[in-house]
């Protein structure tokens, strides 16, 4: 399981990134989330296909922890177009596919 470390009411929590109540534990309380998943993290054991599910398991974690925050001000998710579909098909980069 990939962990992510977050700062909570001055307090430092790791949680897996990967269990949707992990993270909404990890952001309760939170006025501000920055979200950055993983490609490369999980590549080597799972392969590239499972690898862009995981990390789209992650982005949407990520939201959906962030949408269920109350005192939440401000998300920021970093992505990556699909670089296939904005090159017609030209241009494979796989650790894109799952940040968009």
């Amino acid at each position: 399981m990939e962990l992510f470390t977050t700062s909570n009411n001055g307090y430092s929590v790791s949680r897996s990134i990967q269990e949707l109540l992990s993270v909404k534990a990890a952001f309760a309380g939170s006025y501000a989330i920055f979200g950055v998943t993983t490609f490369f993290a999980v590549f080597p054991k799972v392969g590239k296909d499972k690898a862009i599910d995981i990390e789209t398991k992650m982005g949407v974690n990520l939201a959906i922890a962030a949408a269920a925050t109350p005192k939440l001000q401000d998300e920021i998710s970093s992505t990556l177009p699909n670089s296939c579909r904005i090159s017609d098909g030209e241009i494979i980069v796989s650790h894109y596919d799952g940040k968009n």
